[in-house]
């Protein structure tokens, strides 16, 4: 709830609480949680995108009439797949260093560990670092306004404990 109103104040196109189909119908590009629910929502993911491709796969070989079909959708499961493919990232930036860091799956492969090397070069000619504490800057001047402006205690109670 704390995180919640403080996200409100700041300058994000912050949209609130999601609910897990949000995750796949491009309404969000972040999602804040603990470590604990990311890992398991992340996980869930990954599992449940392998399964349904294997169950695709049995089910569209039974007959001859599925084969066909298969035949036919072949380049859209294609496209998906590739969407899905995590070797394509590579990993995810962690936030909060002063230099790039990217987390790689633990079975991440050449392709996948290239893919995290790759982003990870971009990020730096980006200046994602630097870009992300100039926000931060931003949102604490912004907080430090609102605190003196009479913001509730809340945001105090925030802002004290960071």
């Amino acid at each position: 709830m704390q995180a919640y109103k403080l996200c409100k104040l700041l300058d994000l196109n912050f949209i609130g609480n999601v609910e897990g189909h949000d995750l796949f119908e491009n309404h969000v590009d972040v999602v804040i949680c603990d470590g604990f629910v990311g890992n398991i929502v992340l996980k869930t993911c990954e599992s449940l995108a392998m399964g349904i491709f294997t169950m695709l796969k049995r089910e569209l070989t039974v007959n001859p009439g599925r084969q066909l079909g298969a035949l036919l959708v072949k380049n859209a499961f294609r496209s998906i797949k590739r969407r899905l493919d995590p070797e394509v990232h590579g990993g995810a930036p962690l936030l909060g260093f002063n230099g790039p860091v990217m987390k790689a799956h633990g079975s991440a492969r050449e392709r996948a560990i290239a893919n995290a090397i790759r982003i990870s070069s971009e990020s730096v000619q980006h200046q994602l670092n630097q870009v992300i504490a100039s926000e931060i800057a931003r949102a604490n001047e912004r907080m430090e306004s609102a605190d003196q402006a009479g913001a509730p205690v809340l945001l105090r109670e925030l802002n004290s404990n960071a």
